[in-house]
């Protein structure tokens, strides 16, 4: 019997469990006073501290990645329909009639022969015309505003954590009362 009562978590001396009223051998019912039960010192006592992780998840911030915004010059044909405007000579030939009377300034000297009405001579008539004249210039063609927003996100963080668990070994006395059970199982 004191060998049952000498386990760690169940600790007893001798002297705590001297039977008030004893009938017949050993092997008999012993009855015991519960003032002498509850009568124990410090060294009849023992805790067993029970360990258990957590899980603590903290946040750091670190680079993600990065973005880039590059400008390249491309270079395409635009086609422009552009109206221009030239001028153009026409010429119409009208046949005099043989029956116009009327002489040719200076006609009748020539006949005369004191001048001739007959020389080489040149018009000069000039024309006109519009030409593209092509410039350039530089405008704002778009504008891209870029900025950073922030975006939250929950994310479930799993890991594994431990924690300890009393298993009590009663023996064969079956004499182990438990208080203050909080565990899922019993112990």
């Amino acid at each position: 019997m004191t060998d049952n009562l000498n386990t760690p978590l169940v600790k007893a001396t001798q002297a705590d469990l001297q039977p008030t009223t004893t009938t017949g051998s050993l092997s008999d019912t012993h009855t015991f006073s519960s003032t002498e039960l509850e009568v124990q010192s410090e060294q009849d006592r023992m805790k067993v501290e029970l360990l258990a992780e957590q899980l603590d998840v903290q946040k750091q911030e670190r680079q993600l990645g990065e973005v880039q915004i590059s400008k390249r010059v491309v270079e395409e044909k635009v086609m422009v329909p552009v109206t221009l405007r030239r001028e153009e000579v026409t010429m119409t030939r009208n046949k005099v009639e043989a029956s116009t009377d009327q002489p040719v300034a200076g006609g009748s000297q020539a006949v005369a022969g004191s001048g001739d009405v007959f020389k080489d001579e040149t018009f000069t008539i000039t024309l006109y015309e519009e030409v593209p004249v092509i410039t350039k210039t530089t405008r704002v063609s778009e504008v891209i505003e870029v900025q950073k927003r922030v975006v939250t996100e929950t994310k479930n963080i799993s890991e594994t954590v431990r924690h300890e668990e009393a298993n009590i070994d009663e023996g064969t006395t079956g004499r182990v009362t438990i208080e203050g059970d909080t565990s899922k199982n019993g112990l």
